[in-house]
């Protein structure tokens, strides 16, 4: 047998399974987010950096991925495949919109923004093909955005705008995963631009997540709970899963 390798700071789940690397087997965590979030529930998890997050929010989209069923043979020797009346049910059935926060940063409003197109145009022109069911305007906006020139408005409605599109499409409600949440925020107050920012994520979380019937679930991560007045009364209220 081919021993296992070491990877140090690999955090993409398939990347690990592929390179023959050690995996803690978690899971059946999947398991139980099933069986504790329900149609439109927000879980806001919280851990120091280091704590694999990202891994887990990876291992997630590769489990419930529509678009990812050519990666399901990832799971074949994990605690979940076990699970195989939830595995029929739920793998690689659903849409998911996966995107960190992570590398958003600047010193000023325009660099903000241009942070923010660098990092939010992935999940758009990763679902391109869902451009059929938009009208005009929705079409300018994940134009724009697709082609990293949105603005602040833009962003607003980001979250909505793909969930709507992925939704009308697959007429199956998407997963949504969000990683470090709070590192543009963190950033943000350092250069005095706090409230610039806290108004585009609290509107994007907002208008993405508070009663949307196109939402099966969210997960966001993040390692502080920031500003919880500001960010996340404008939804309802997630559950904290805190170390």
């Amino acid at each position: 047998m081919e021993r296992k390798r070491i990877l140090v700071g690999v955090d993409d789940f398939k990347s690990i399974i592929d390179s023959n690397g050690y995996y803690l087997d978690k899971t059946l965590y999947i398991k139980q987010l099933l069986n504790e979030y329900g149609i439109n529930q927000t879980c806001l998890t919280l851990r120091q950096r280091r704590f694999g997050k990202t891994l887990m929010l990876s291992t997630l989209r590769y489990f419930f991925d529509i678009d990812e069923k050519e990666n399901a043979y990832l799971f074949k020797d994990l605690a979940i495949s076990k699970e195989t009346k939830l595995c029929e049910k739920y793998q690689n059935k659903a849409p998911v919109i996966f995107f960190t926060l992570k590398e958003v940063k600047g010193t000023t409003k325009e660099s903000f923004l241009k942070s923010f197109n660098k990092i939010l145009y992935s999940e758009y022109e990763r679902h391109s093909y869902i451009k059929e069911v938009f009208n005009k305007g929705e079409l300018e906006t994940f134009n724009r955005i697709e082609n990293r020139v949105g603005t602040a408005d833009d962003f607003t409605e980001y979250l909505s705008l793909l969930m709507k599109g992925l939704y009308d499409y697959h007429h199956i409600r998407p997963i949504v995963l969000i990683d470090e949440y709070d590192v543009p925020l963190n950033t943000a107050y350092n250069v005095g631009l706090f409230e610039f920012v806290v108004n585009i994520i609290s509107s994007m979380f907002s208008n993405g997540l508070k009663t949307n019937e196109n939402l099966e679930f969210a997960i966001i991560t993040g390692c502080l709970q920031i500003a919880k007045n500001q960010i996340f009364t404008g939804f309802n209220n997630p559950s904290i899963n805190a170390v």
